[in-house]
This record gives structure tokens, sequence and C-alpha cells, in this order.
């Protein structure tokens, strides 16, 4: 699933001092769906963008289906969940501590 796919590689600063950003991969073939499950950032504003697989994010505002070469951003403390429209989905996201995108 995809809350559980996410690998942080890179990063700066501390989600503690509210300054600073992640960088992670993602890779992942369960949608989250199947389990009722929803995530959310505390820590800042997170921007993913797919590079295979298309993307079904249910967000408290509606729906979005975001294909690869696109991004979608998601505020701080909105909550989601993410589905696959088929097949496997990989890509990047990046949380921002301090700000918005």
């Amino acid at each position: 699933m995809f809350h559980q796919s996410i690998k942080t590689l890179a990063g700066a600063g501390s989600p503690d001092l509210k300054n600073g950003l992640s960088i992670s991969h993602y890779a992942f073939s369960k949608s989250m769906s199947d389990s009722r499950i929803a995530m959310y950032s505390a820590d800042g504003d997170t921007i993913i963008v797919p590079q295979a697989g298309v993307l079904l994010i249910t967000t408290e505002f509606g729906k979005l289906r975001v294909p690869p070469k696109e991004v979608v951003i998601i505020p701080r403390g909105v909550k989601y969940s993410m589905d696959l429209e088929q097949g496997q989905g990989r890509g990047w996201l990046s949380e921002i501590y301090k700000g918005h995108f």
C-alpha cells in the first residue's frame, strides 16, 4: 500500500523546528481504499509527482486523477487516500515544513 511504500531518501531541517523539507520515493501496487485507510501530514504541505501509474487521490474536498508528469499538492492537515487506476504506481513526494509550495 502507498503509506507503507514511502522511503525517505534525503532531507534538510526538521519538522520539529518547522524548517526544511524531505524527499521520498514510493512504489506500490495495492490501493489504500481496500483497507479504508486515510493519511495526512501534520508537518507540512506534500507535493506528489507520479513517475509511473495513474494515481486516484481522494481528499476531503473531492477526487483527483493524476497521471505521470503531473503534480498534486496536498496542504498540511488534509486527509487523503491513494488508489491506482491499474497496475503499479511509482514516483516521488516531498514535504516542506515551513511555508507552502
